[in-house]
């Protein structure tokens, strides 16, 4: 398994056992790279994406996503 397949089930399963766990009308709030992967897996959870900025940390660009259950 290639890292990117890793990063996906490692974020599908992250981010179902958020949506399991988030109260109704809860929030998220995720700093990551990853933002094609989260994007997928986030939907595929049922997280509806409230809010995205874009960053910039010490040369890194990480994206600050936020989802309601």
């Amino acid at each position: 398994m290639g890292r990117d397949t890793d990063l996906q089930a490692l974020y599908a399963r992250f981010l179902k056992e958020c949506r399991r766990v988030l109260a109704p009308r809860g929030t998220l709030v995720l700093l990551t790279d990853q933002l094609g992967v989260v994007e997928e897996t986030a939907a595929k959870a049922g997280l509806n994406e409230v809010d995205r900025r874009r960053l910039s940390l010490h040369g890194a660009t990480p994206s600050l996503l936020v989802y309601r259950g």
